[in-house]
């Protein structure tokens, strides 16, 4: 499989300028470079092609070579740039592991000792087990040439390795479940949510070191979250993840180098409480995700991505749609610190949504036409569900923009697409809201008809109560504002704020 022209074509404009800037200084590359430039060129050159335009005898020798050297380029400048943008501390501690080795073969151990002792230092505060496991090893091994107490470095490396296979077995259960989770939304189904809790319960009997290891517990309730949330309970989350948070946060048992996983647990909640449709408290809980990270670096965390999604959300729910637009376009501009695509797509579906919400129609179909990837590619990697909810906001996009030729069409092609998918009992008020676009499309005088009217109320589509989620509402009330011949922003905020329940 050729790895080298994918890899190249992931990079961003910034990206390729950055490497290109970095590869003219490491010597005299130029046919690499003339090479690069070849393949990023933005003119899809074949392999015959492209070994043409540098050697004009065609040697096919010269190049695989010329490749291989390309490849070992942007290998090394992708491991430089992750160790610069990594601030977990887990890449210093593998790098350091490197350069006590280095300095163990031109004989300095007194120095290699010290870089051995900060790359357990570092993978320690950081509760990073899994890198530990690497350095005992290499401590263990070096222990003769620097003249070491073994002893000691055993004790702490099983210590570690305990740690490490409680740590193992969670994340293994956790990426099964994630793993469930997705393959039910692909086809359209939601888990049995009580038996995959007792089934977790049963398997993971908290000792009090895991109960109280931050980054044991922030995976632990992550992995709760992922099955609790599946069946759309925010409530039943929210009071477990605060429950656990202000226990081990009381307690004082974040430390230093926990800022990841404190940072981790209050993202959920804040996402939690969000879905609860409290948004003066979810934005509480991102203003205190602010202060928790103190550096300059939060546009690298991994976090941040999903914050800034987050953020705008709840400015748009809270009535500043206006904000919301801004902080999306502004993260989307730098989508180079933005490195999955999950979340590109996630942010571009919500820009989407706010364009909509300004009544800007034409801004919204053109960030759903520029998602980058076709319907079928979607529902493989987001799931049938995210396919259905791109597309009805598609669907009501074009009905308010009068394209009823197009309207139609989509609309025959979703009823016979989704069939299955909306004959499932989760979906059932899914169906019943496409039944009634599919009237009013029809019938754009429809609304106005009583027996209509009668029959959404019937239907009751928003579920009583704070039962009903936000993202529930959003399509709710586009058919309600239609009914009543209102704004739909202006519905949409009126409704956000009725029946909201407390998780105190």
């Amino acid at each position: 499989m050729d790895i080298l022209a994918p890899t190249l074509a992931s990079f961003n404009p910034d990206e390729r300028k950055q490497f290109r800037h970095w590869i003219t200084r490491q010597g005299n590359p130029r046919l690499e470079t003339q090479l690069f430039d070849l393949m990023t060129g933005g003119h899809e050159l074949s392999y015959a092609e492209l070994r043409e335009h540098l050697y004009q005898n065609g040697s096919t020798h010269g190049y695989k070579k010329l490749r291989t050297r390309l490849l070992n380029r942007v290998t090394e400048f992708l491991v430089l740039r992750r160790l610069e943008s990594d601030h977990s501390g887990g890449s210093n501690a593998l790098a350091m592991i490197s350069i006590c080795h280095y300095l163990i073969g031109k004989n300095i151990p007194e120095v290699a000792i010290e870089f051995l002792r900060k790359a357990e230092t570092v993978a320690r505060k950081h509760r990073k087990y899994e890198i530990l496991e690497v350095v005992y090893p290499n401590y263990i091994a070096c222990a003769d040439e620097l003249n070491l107490d073994v002893e000691p470095i055993i004790a702490r490396a099983e210590h570690n390795g305990q740690r490490y296979l409680a740590m193992k077995k969670l994340i293994h259960a956790h990426a099964a479940l994630r793993q469930l989770v997705r393959r039910s939304r692909r086809v359209g189904e939601l888990l049995d949510v009580e038996n995959q809790l007792n089934t977790l319960r049963g398997t993971f009997n908290l000792n009090v070191e895991e109960a109280n290891d931050p980054a044991y517990m922030v995976e632990y309730v992550s992995m709760f979250r992922s099955a609790i949330i599946s069946g759309k309970d925010y409530i039943a989350f929210e009071r477990f993840a605060k429950r656990i948070y202000w226990r081990m946060s009381n307690a004082s048992l974040f430390q230093e180098g926990d800022i990841e996983y404190e940072t981790g647990f209050i993202f959920m909640i804040a996402h939690a409480v969000y879905r609860n449709r409290r948004f003066a408290e979810s934005l509480m809980w991102l203003e205190l995700l602010e202060s928790k990270v103190v550096t300059n670096n939060f546009p690298n965390a991994s976090i941040y991505p999903k914050y800034i999604s987050l953020k705008a959300a709840v400015a748009s729910y809270s009535g500043d749609n206006v904000k919301a637009v801004y902080v999306m376009q502004t993260a989307l501009k730098s989508r180079n610190k933005i490195a999955e695509i999950r979340e590109i797509l996630n942010m571009k579906l919500n820009l989407a949504v706010y364009h909509f919400q300004a009544n800007d129609f034409r801004k919204a179909i053109r960030m759903l036409q520029d998602l980058g990837f076709d319907d079928k590619w979607l529902e493989e990697r987001m799931g049938k569900e995210w396919r259905f909810k791109k597309e009805m906001i598609e669907l009501i996009v074009h009905y308010e923009l009068s394209n009823e030729e197009l309207s139609v069409k989509m609309l025959n092609r979703m009823l016979n697409y989704y069939s299955g998918f909306l004959n499932h009992p989760v979906y059932f008020r899914a169906k019943l809201f496409l039944d009634f676009v599919s009237i009013m499309i029809k019938d754009p005088h429809s609304v106005s008809n009583p027996e209509f009217r009668s029959k959404v109320r019937e239907a009751q589509l928003g579920w009583p109560g704070y039962k009903e989620d936000v993202q529930a509402i959003t399509f709710f009330c586009w058919l309600l504002s239609k009914i009543v011949k209102r704004p739909y922003y202006e519905v949409l905020l009126e409704r956000v704020q009725e029946d909201v329940e407390t998780t105190n």
